[in-house]
């Protein structure tokens, strides 16, 4: 699922002007509530050395990101409980960071230049597509899960 997603934040970002799909963490948001911790670091690494050498022209950025959101949903796992609501306000937080962190950086490194009126919006456009993914995906997991 995850190299799906992978493919798909490629395809749909061609396809749809002005949105950052982030499919790929939405499913790694999903992920963490059904695999086990020491699978999930090898697909954070593994993904984001992915992320920065086919989507980015950055070397280690997402690696590092994706590590550290890595920790960031493991202790909120480990403090709420294992629910749609719970899991769509984690998605919320990661797809959060993971663009603050990205754009402070790049933005310090005079990589890009922020507008955060387009921040904001490109914000706004990703969390209502990728609820709606998680939605989807977590029904998915849920019944697959039920029916095992």
């Amino acid at each position: 699922m995850i190299f799906i997603s992978f493919i798909m934040d490629g395809v749909i970002s061609i396809y749809l002007d002005r949105l950052i799909p982030l499919f790929t963490i939405t499913t790694f948001s999903i992920m963490s509530y059904f695999k086990s911790e020491d699978i999930l670091i090898k697909y954070f690494i593994v993904i984001g050395i992915l992320y920065d050498v086919v989507y980015t022209n950055t070397v280690i950025l997402n690696t590092i990101i994706f590590y550290f959101l890595y920790y960031i949903m493991i202790n909120y796992n480990k403090k709420y409980n294992k629910n749609l609501f719970n899991l769509v306000i984690l998605n919320i937080i990661i797809i959060f960071t993971y663009l603050g962190i990205s754009y402070l950086i790049l933005s310090i490194f005079q990589y890009i230049n922020i507008d955060i009126l387009y921040m904001v919006i490109l914000l706004f456009k990703s969390l209502f597509i990728n609820t709606i993914y998680l939605i989807i995906l977590y029904i998915i997991f849920h019944k697959k899960i039920l029916y095992a």
